[in-house]
């Protein structure tokens, strides 16, 4: 891709096009306590950009043998004009999964999720429970890329009691899915009061007891300060499935912001999975 890109790196400026929450561009933030769930919704997605970026992705999967894969990868992400998102996410490595991706709109009736595998050299939209299955052999599902940009899953979500993670006072979320969109029972969420970050997620299944447990690591909590507010970012999680016996961590890049913006043909089935440098 050929235009500028402001990388707003670690400790790097962000440059302008931050997307912040209704509270924030009204600075009349409500107190944490008095937060509901529309109100920490919007909190987390202030940390995301309404314009055009890439990240780098790094996963490392661990499974019950020690054995170790690497995956590298490129996620773009570029909201609609109406706030739904899309996101393309393209593997570079290895050679046996290059040029594999998936595509991820949302609107108003639901996400459509497309799948592109070269190998079979055909697109086909992934439903229902596939999209919280393991992606590429790691621990992250479609589903958890899409959590970790700042949305929560699709469902019916209430507030619990607060709690700490790390040492840090977080809001805690239980969202049970809608029927048939997940093999998970319900998944509850630990949102930073600080940063609107999410610092962990416990996936439950059916029966009740955890599937898969998410932990950040808060180490890698950063926050910048751009005019008159801060904006925070994560650079590394960790997946463990706890039936697989497997581990995929996943390091994140800095944020490449496109001041010229994505091709529209970058978030179109029919063109996401082809070259748009």
């Amino acid at each position: 891709m050929k235009e500028a890109r402001g990388k707003f790196r670690s400790f790097g400026l962000y440059g302008c096009g931050l997307m912040v929450g209704a509270y924030s561009l009204l600075g009349i933030a409500p107190a944490m306590a008095e937060r509901n769930i529309a109100d920490i919704q919007r909190c987390m997605r202030g940390n995301f950009v309404d314009r055009g970026t890439l990240r780098d992705f790094r996963i490392e999967t661990t499974d019950d043998s020690g054995h170790t894969e690497v995956i590298t990868a490129k996620l773009y992400w570029l909201p609609t004009r109406e706030g739904h998102e899309r996101i393309n996410m393209r593997v570079a490595s290895p050679s046996s999964l290059a040029g594999s991706a998936f595509l991820l709109r949302g609107s108003n009736d639901g996400d459509d999720v497309q799948m592109y595998l070269p190998a079979m050299k055909s697109v086909r939209r992934i439903t229902g429970q596939d999209r919280s299955q393991p992606l590429w052999g790691t621990d992250f599902s479609v589903a958890d890329v899409k959590q970790l940009q700042g949305l929560l899953a699709d469902g019916e979500t209430s507030r619990e009691d607060d709690d700490d993670v790390d040492g840090r006072k977080t809001y805690v979320l239980t969202t049970i899915p809608e029927a048939g969109t997940s093999r998970f029972g319900k998944i509850t969420s630990y949102v930073d009061q600080q940063s609107c970050m999410l610092l962990r997620s416990v996936f439950f299944e059916s029966k009740g007891h955890a599937g898969k447990i998410l932990t950040a690591d808060t180490s890698s909590l950063v926050s910048e300060q751009v005019y008159d507010r801060t904006v925070w970012m994560l650079f590394a999680y960790t997946m463990r499935d706890l039936q697989r016996n497997s581990r995929s961590v996943l390091s994140m890049g800095g944020i490449d912001l496109m001041f010229k913006e994505l091709p529209a043909r970058a978030f179109e089935p029919e063109h996401f999975f082809k070259d748009f440098n």
